[in-house]
């Protein structure tokens, strides 16, 4: 790898997403991940995430998801004041 230029790391990278994207959106484990993020109070936090992040001060403040296919870990900050 050490020998890749980073175009060519780069390239790799985009065709195994793009490879690997639609997988996680289908089949039960995706349609169930909808019905639960429809749901007021979704989370796929635990309560020892949670209760930190809510004592940080971080309501009105913004956060991102790096390197994730459908922000499912967004949907609970924004329950907790957090921008997505």
């Amino acid at each position: 790898m050490a020998d890749m230029t980073q175009k060519e790391i780069t390239s790799a990278n985009r065709a195994v997403w793009n490879a690997s994207a639609p997988l996680h959106e289908e089949g039960e484990t995706w349609e169930k991940l909808l019905e639960e993020a429809a749901q007021s109070g979704f989370s796929v936090l635990d309560p020892f995430l949670t209760s930190p992040l809510q004592g940080l001060g971080l309501k009105g403040r913004s956060a991102v998801q790096a390197a994730c296919n459908n922000a499912r870990k967004l949907f609970p900050l924004s329950s907790l004041g957090i921008r997505p």
